[in-house]
């Protein structure tokens, strides 16, 4: 059966069924930015006031929802000239214009709620912007796929591959993917939590002390044992939601290898496909948490041009459950080295004061100044923040390796758990050396080597290794035939 042929030259509109999207999308951005309203609607006690709160919160959700179905109507999107156009607006009209072949990903998303509709999501991102692009959020999967198929994301994949899906080369069982979600970050998403927990006890509290007191009442009295309560609840909140959230990421995840990218597919709730092109990636990282470099678990990342740190959705990460697989992964993008007979650059130990000093000391002083008055001997504890730091620098200085081989850097950046990295010399872009004073006293440099896909930086090395490295990464980008892309 030949697929459905669109006419790209002419402008194209998102389905009906996007307009459910579009409800769900403005009924949440109502909720982000009508919170606190809510709130004061919900616990306010002084009466009087209800309908005038609820005439602001009906007049803003009101407008808000007008606005959003306004957007939809008079969105279009067509291909003219190897650019892809998109218009959108009606007072003010916006229009965007992407050539072709400047983009970098394409990206495809099935919510549950896209499921149900039949429609899917598509995000389109350049390397020349820090957020998505293009986002069109409801588009009939055969429109989705031709669309990607025209932007020239597949061009180099050859005819037979797309006729016939290709066996996978990875895919993630059931028990590694519980392992993996059990041994996921948990202490990251603890701390946002409690943060974030404190955040709406404090506005309750402004809000309506009688509910605050009514609900505390029903806790011991001791403060230790509250903490105590408190500390546990949401540590048991935090594993379960950040073991869940790994389930549902990586769940069904699967690698297909093609003539000259990957294809990758993962999730369940939100189904996301990814194709990752070989000559798109600038340089490959594999890390893990102490308990994954324990279980022999890590977390490949692809740095796929244009996708810094501000693009989090072009980020392609794959789960690795066995160290073989490492080397299958990598050998598309360059073997790893042999390192034995090589001399290694490492940190100073000075690396170690000199960041406990400024990232640790200074801060946990400048708070206990700040909060003192508050927060009493409490303020204290923040003197934990420069043994932290202390800590993870110096395992770092201890740990730390990068390797200068004739066609990559190869690099062992780990700490407390596992942390490597390997990029090859044409990849680079610009080669930045860097000395503060007390790197000039002491003939140390710090150096960052720019790639269309983030830094790599090799902190207080010797100033002698950093422009050894300096020439000879600008000699191999010079002397390259090959292109960073």
């Amino acid at each position: 059966m030949e697929p459905p042929k669109f006419s790209w030259s002419s402008p194209q509109r998102q389905p009906l069924a996007g307009l459910v999207i579009v409800f769900f999308k403005t009924g949440w951005d109502i909720i982000k930015r009508l919170w606190p309203l809510l709130l004061l609607m919900l616990f306010n006690e002084k009466p009087g006031k209800e309908s005038r709160y609820e005439l602001i919160a009906a007049l803003f959700a009101l407008l808000t929802i007008v606005n959003s179905i306004i957007k939809f109507y008079f969105f279009r999107f067509y291909i003219s000239n190897q650019q892809l156009i998109i218009k959108k607006g009606w007072l003010k009209k916006e229009t965007i214009v992407v050539p072709l072949q400047k983009i970098q990903a394409v990206h495809i998303e099935e919510s549950a709620l896209h499921n149900i509709l039949g429609i899917v999501k598509i995000d389109i991102d350049t390397a020349g912007s820090s957020k998505t692009e293009v986002t069109i959020d409801a588009l009939r999967r055969p429109m989705a796929e031709a669309l990607r198929k025209s932007l020239q994301v597949e061009s180099t994949y050859n005819q037979t591959e797309n006729k016939q899906e290709p066996l996978p080369i990875l895919k993630l069982s059931i028990s590694d993917l519980l392992k993996l979600s059990f041994s996921a970050n948990h202490l990251e998403a603890f701390f946002i939590l409690l943060s974030f927990g404190y955040g709406i006890y404090d506005s309750l509290k402004s809000i309506s002390k009688g509910v605050i007191t009514t609900a505390t009442g029903a806790f011991p009295r001791s403060s230790a044992l509250i903490f105590a309560g408190l500390f546990a609840g949401v540590l048991l909140i935090v594993i379960l939601i950040s073991t869940a959230r790994t389930f549902l990421k990586f769940y069904d995840f699967t690698v297909h290898r093609r003539s000259s990218g990957f294809y990758i597919k993962l999730g369940l709730i939100n189904v996301k496909e990814q194709l990752v092109s070989f000559k798109k990636i600038q340089f490959v990282a594999w890390r893990a948490n102490w308990l994954r470099n324990k279980l022999g678990l890590w977390l490949m990342e692809y740095k796929i041009a244009g996708a810094d740190e501000a693009k989090s959705k072009m980020k392609v990460e794959v789960p690795v459950t066995q160290y073989g697989y490492i080397h299958l992964l990598l050998d598309d993008y360059h073997a790893l080295p042999y390192t034995e007979d090589l001399t290694a650059i490492r940190i100073h130990p000075s690396y170690v004061v000199r960041r406990m000093a400024v990232y640790g000391l200074l801060p946990a002083l400048l708070l206990i100044a700040t909060s003192f008055y508050w927060l009493k001997e409490t303020a204290l504890l923040f003197l934990f923040i420069p043994f932290f730091v202390g800590v993870k620098s110096f395992l770092l200085q201890q740990k730390f390796k990068a390797y200068a081989c004739n066609d990559v850097l190869f690099v062992n950046r780990s700490s407390y758990g596992a942390h490597l990295i390997l990029l090859k010399w044409h990849k680079v872009q610009t080669v930045q050396l860097q000395q503060s004073m007390y790197q000039r006293k002491n003939a140390l440099a710090t150096l960052t080597l720019y790639t269309a896909a983030g830094t790599v930086v090799l902190p207080y090395i010797s100033l002698k290794a950093a422009q050894q490295v300096v020439n000879f990464s600008l000699y191999k980008i010079e002397s390259s035939a090959t292109g960073w892309m």
